[in-house]
C-alpha cells in the first residue's frame, strides 16, 4: 500500500494492460489526470480558496506541491492565489479542518503561473496509445506544457479525435483543436457568461460539421448556471427540436423555477439551454443543436472512418454499385468504405470533382434498417457499360 505523499508509480506495460482491459469494455476517451500532477503529465492549477485543499493533495498524491514558474507565452494555467501571510493562515486553518497536513507552501514567482512539469515519457506514451486504439483525447486539466504536446502529437497524424468539453485548458487552445476537426467549448456558466463565451469563441469555420455543447461537471466543486441577469424563460416551452413541452419540473411537493433558481439540479439543464436560446439567439440553439452530431463524427475519425472527400469524376457504374457504394451493404460497412457522406438521413450524399459538379453527387439511398437499396448520381461523368445515358435503363441504373 502507498505512504501518504509518496507518489504514484507505473510503466509502459502497466498502462498498454489497463488500456486494452478498458478498451474491451468499450471505453472509448479518457482524461490523463484530473487534480493533481501524476506519472503522465502535469495538472492545469486551481485557483481560489479551493487551491489550498488541491494543493496540499498534491503533495500527499504526487510527492510535491505545485511547481510554477511565471509563463513564458500567451497561453498559461489558472494562478495560484498563496502567498499572502493571511491567506496562508486561512489556508492552514483551512487544511486542518479538513484534517489534511499541509507542511508549509512553497513561495510563488509573478503571475500568470505555468506548471513546470509537462506531458512525461509515459505521458506521450499513453496519448500515442490511445490514438492507436481510437480513443478521444482528452486534454483537460493537463499543464498548458502538456497541452501544447499533446496537440503537437495529435497534429503530427491529423488525428481528430480531440475533445476540451468542459473548459479546463487556456481557451487559446481551442483553435487547434477545432481544425483539427474535434471540440472545445466552455463547461457551463450562467447564461449571459455562457453566450458571451460562444460568441468570443466560436470559430468562423471548421472543416468538419460544426457543434456547440456544455459539459455540466459535477463534481462537487462546481457552481451550476445561473439565470441571465435581465429577463427568463417563460413556461412552458419547446425543446430545440419542438418535440417535447417543458412545464416547471416538480419532485413531491417542490416546484422548481429556473427564473428564481437557475440550475437547481441536473434536471434543469433543459431549462438553461432555453435560455441560451432566449439570450443567444437560434443561432446558438442551432450550434448546441449539432453538438452531439459533430461529436459523433469526430468519433467516426478517430475510430478510422475517412474525412468528407469528393470522389473521382471519370467513374462507371457496375450491377452492384459504384466503387465503394455497393448495393446491401449495411450503413456501417458503407461508411467505412465511402468515408463520411455530406449528407446522412435516409439519403447519404458525396460530392464528386468536377467545375459542371458543384450541386452533383453520388448517392445511396437507405432502408429504414440501414442497408442500401439504391446507389445512384447525377454527376457528369458518370456512366453504366453498355448502355446510353440518354436511355430509360440508364435513367433508372442513376436514380
Amino acid at each position: 500500500m502507498r505512504a501518504p505523499g509518496q507518489p504514484v508509480t507505473c510503466d509502459k506495460a502497466q498502462i498498454d494492460r489497463q488500456l486494452d482491459e478498458m478498451h474491451r469494455l468499450g471505453v472509448r476517451s479518457s482524461l490523463l489526470l484530473n487534480k493533481f500532477d501524476n506519472p503522465l503529465t502535469g495538472v492545469r492549477f486551481d485557483s481560489g480558496a479551493a487551491s489550498y485543499l488541491i494543493n496540499a493533495g498534491n503533495k500527499q498524491s504526487a510527492g510535491t506541491f505545485w511547481d510554477a514558474e511565471t509563463c513564458r507565452g500567451e497561453l498559461h494555467d489558472n494562478d495560484i492565489d498563496i502567498g499572502e501571510e493571511s491567506s496562508a493562515a486561512f489556508g492552514a486553518k483551512l487544511l486542518s479542518t479538513a484534517g489534511l497536513a499541509g507542511g508549509t507552501f512553497p513561495a510563488y514567482p509573478p503571475k500568470p503561473h505555468c506548471n513546470r512539469r509537462g506531458l512525461t515519457e509515459l505521458g506521450r506514451h499513453t496519448v500515442g496509445r490511445m490514438m492507436e486504439l481510437g480513443w478521444i483525447v482528452n486534454p483537460d486539466h493537463m499543464s498548458q506544457a502538456s497541452v501544447d504536446e499533446t496537440l503537437s502529437m495529435l497534429e503530427a497524424r491529423r488525428y481528430s479525435g480531440v475533445i476540451s468539453p468542459h473548459g479546463w485548458v487556456d481557451p487559446g487552445n481551442w483553435p487547434r483543436l477545432s481544425k483539427l476537426g474535434g471540440l472545445a467549448f466552455p463547461g457551463h456558466s450562467g447564461t449571459d457568461e455562457y453566450v458571451q463565451d460562444w460568441q468570443r469563441y466560436r470559430p468562423r469555420e471548421t472543416p468538419y460539421e460544426f457543434g456547440w455543447g456544455y459539459g455540466a461537471d459535477l463534481g462537487g466543486l462546481s457552481h451550476q448556471p445561473d439565470k441571465a441577469a435581465e429577463g427568463s424563460i417563460s413556461y412552458p416551452f419547446k425543446s430545440y427540436d419542438g418535440k417535447v413541452t417543458f412545464e416547471r419540473q416538480k419532485t413531491g411537493e417542490r416546484t422548481f423555477d429556473f427564473a428564481k433558481e437557475g440550475v437547481a439540479h441536473y434536471g434543469l439543464y433543459a431549462d438553461w439551454l432555453e435560455d441560451l436560446r432566449r439570450v443567444g439567439g437560434q443561432r446558438m440553439a442551432d450550434d448546441m443543436w449539432a453538438g452531439a452530431e459533430a461529436y459523433l463524427q469526430m468519433w467516426e475519425r478517430a475510430s478510422g472512418v475517412v474525412n468528407p472527400r469528393c470522389f473521382a469524376r471519370e467513374q462507371g457504374f457496375r450491377r452492384a454499385g459504384r466503387g465503394p457504394i455497393a448495393h446491401g451493404d449495411d450503413w456501417e460497412t458503407l461508411l467505412r468504405k465511402a468515408g463520411q457522406p455530406q449528407r446522412r438521413d435516409r439519403t447519404w450524399t458525396w460530392c464528386v470533382k468536377g467545375e459542371r459538379n458543384t450541386t452533383a453527387a453520388d448517392v445511396a439511398l437507405l432502408s429504414q434498417d440501414g442497408v442500401v437499396e439504391v446507389v445512384g448520381s447525377n454527376a457528369e461523368g458518370r456512366w453504366v457499360p453498355g448502355v446510353s445515358r440518354a436511355s430509360a435503363a440508364a435513367s433508372s441504373a442513376l436514380r
